[in-house]
């Protein structure tokens, strides 16, 4: 029988890079690449602030080819990704440790 309590997910992801982060800012330009933690930290903490994830970056595409793009990179190299809307659910999907 499993064990009971809250365990914590395992997402395999390979670490980001400084090439997939060259590749990332030549995909979506240095203003859609959020990679300090002060600028990190809406996109990984829920609206109660209850809830605190963690991200090595935060990217915000500016178009369908440009999402595009970012998945087939991250894929290719094996980095997760977690897409977020408007971070307003009670869940905490969006708030995975990555």
């Amino acid at each position: 029988m499993p064990a009971a309590g809250p365990s914590e997910p395992i997402i395999p992801t390979a670490p980001l890079t400084a090439r997939i982060r060259d590749s990332l800012r030549a995909i979506i330009g240095e203003k859609g690449l959020i990679e300090d933690e002060h600028g990190k930290q809406p996109f990984v903490t829920d609206w109660r602030g209850l809830l605190v994830g963690g991200a090595g970056a935060v990217v915000r595409p500016g178009s369908t080819e440009e999402v595009s793009k970012v998945v087939r990179l991250c894929h290719a190299h094996g980095v997760a990704v977690v897409p977020q809307g408007g971070n307003t659910g009670l869940m905490g999907g969006a708030m995975l440790r990555l």
